[in-house]
């Protein structure tokens, strides 16, 4: 890997556009669709539809990245084609061509984070430093603008949602230039023997259970801003609360190297799911905004903590030269195949059940992958070639 001594804070500064990106984006572009027209089926539909795409975009971009990208240009590449994709989106307004311009805009954008995210594991290696002290500048990059945009679209059009989206796009095809590829340290492995990596009991359930929590995820990403707002709260509002969530990440994020050496990712798993359970009961039971409050404050672990354990999990499920494969299953299998049975049995039901019972599924869904990672209780051991 060409790195320089500057590359930990490319890096921070890509996890912060990223997810910048998504402070915008998670919140505020189902709402976008809901104020074009779309029904709460079609806005599922588009939401699964981008996590759907994950599941074989992903996969598939990352052994490309592992098997030819020694230059580290695919990421760059990927940015470049995503962002003209994502632009076609101010000539689009009706559900047809709006799905179309996601499905493509995702095929190229959804490797780019697993591809960064290998890069980061090789560059808190090789410097010795925290994953999570890098990973922890793109919560401040979601507080930052979920919160701003909510108290900006107060007083604009929604339209300010896509030119706030594309300009962060456009920033981080600069940054992508600057970080350098994973490169494969060990032998170069076959596809057939790849192949049964990925197949391993133990691979399998972890992804599973990975997948399980971004199915219980779903409701909240997918509707709790269109739930905010039909009970008569400002977006500001909604702004402040989506901004909240994240906010204990950064501690979790900062102490991550502490907390992973102390407890071992398997209990901190177990307990991200524990308080997963709790969350999404407060929000069946009550929709007021101190029980909210300490809803939202939960984030730091149902994700936060939940997020770090899991790059750690499933780095040692692989070897080295699978770098980009490992992190890109495990996008596959959370925000790809998890989002995408949650979102669109969220567009199916919200009309009919509304939020408070699908959040109780929710809960329901994360107790669920708790007893099968309970009963499964086994750190990873680093796998060879």
């Amino acid at each position: 890997m060409n790195m320089t001594r500057f590359t930990p804070y490319y890096l921070s500064l890509f996890y912060f556009l990223f997810f910048a990106w998504m402070g915008i984006q998670l919140p505020y572009f189902n709402l976008y669709l809901y104020h074009l027209g779309m029904t709460s089926f079609q806005i599922g539909v588009v939401t699964a539809l981008i996590p759907l795409v994950r599941v074989f975009a992903s996969p598939f971009w990352g052994y490309i990245a592992d098997r030819y990208d020694g230059k580290g240009k695919l990421g760059t590449g990927l940015w470049i084609v995503s962002t003209l994709i994502f632009s076609l989106l101010f000539f689009s307004e009706s559900f047809f061509h709006v799905t179309m311009v996601m499905t493509a805009f995702t095929f190229f954008w959804s490797p780019t984070l697993p591809v960064a995210e290998a890069s980061a594991m090789e560059v808190a290696r090789a410097r010795g430093i925290d994953y999570g002290r890098m990973r922890l500048w793109g919560t401040v990059g979601f507080i930052g603008f979920s919160w701003l945009t909510g108290i900006i679209l107060d007083k604009v059009n929604i339209i300010a949602v896509l030119w706030g989206l594309l300009i962060l796009l456009i920033s981080n095809i600069f940054v992508s230039t600057t970080i350098p590829a994973a490169k494969s340290s060990g032998p170069h492995i076959p596809f057939k023997k790849r192949l049964s990596h990925i197949l391993r009991r133990e691979v399998i359930i972890f992804l599973f259970i990975a997948m399980m929590m971004l199915v219980g995820h779903s409701t909240y990403y997918c509707f709790f801003s269109i739930y905010l707002e039909s009970l008569g709260y400002s977006r500001g509002m909604i702004g402040a609360l989506w901004a909240l969530g994240p906010l204990g990440e950064v501690l979790v994020m900062f102490f991550s190297g502490a907390i992973m050496n102390k407890f071992g990712t398997v209990k901190v798993l177990a307990f991200s799911f524990l308080m997963a359970i709790v969350r999404w009961t407060l929000y069946a039971s009550t929709s007021s905004v101190p029980f909210l409050v300490i809803g939202q404050t939960l984030h730091a672990f149902t994700f936060g903590a939940f997020h770090i354990a899991s790059v750690r999990y499933v780095e040692k499920l692989f070897p080295e030269s699978m770098r980009n494969t490992a992190q890109a299953l495990y996008s596959s299998a959370t925000y790809g195949m998890g989002l995408v049975l949650g979102t669109v049995a969220c567009g199916l039901l919200y009309d009919r059940v509304g939020a408070p019972v699908l959040f109780l599924l929710s809960a329901f869904v994360s107790l669920a992958a708790l007893v099968v990672l309970v009963r499964e209780n086994r750190e990873p051991k680093k796998a060879s070639a």
